[in-house]
């Protein structure tokens, strides 16, 4: 990977280290790596929303973070409509 997304600074070791940083499209989790990485080293790119992910989304299927709030979002309003209809 070329272009990071983020910077961070870890002690590793006792001695404070540089990195840059991604975030999984798929689980907002960061992950450091070194400069001039492949993907694959990574975790993996995601070919259906072309963005990168964490070895622990890769093979689960495509599904992205701001998805999943945006179920979470229609699951809370159904769930007050059902109770609002339901009194």
């Amino acid at each position: 990977m070329n272009r990071p997304q983020g910077y961070a600074f870890m002690e590793l070791d006792g001695k404070v280290t540089e990195w840059d940083t991604f975030t999984c499209n798929h689980c907002q989790r960061v992950i450091p790596y070194q400069k001039h990485s492949q993907a694959e080293e990574l975790g993996g790119h995601c070919m259906v929303c072309d963005k990168m992910i964490c070895d622990r989304c890769v093979g689960k299927g495509c599904r992205p973070f701001e998805e999943k709030i945006r179920e979470a979002e229609t699951r809370a309003a159904n769930r007050r409509e059902y109770e609002r209809v339901g009194k």
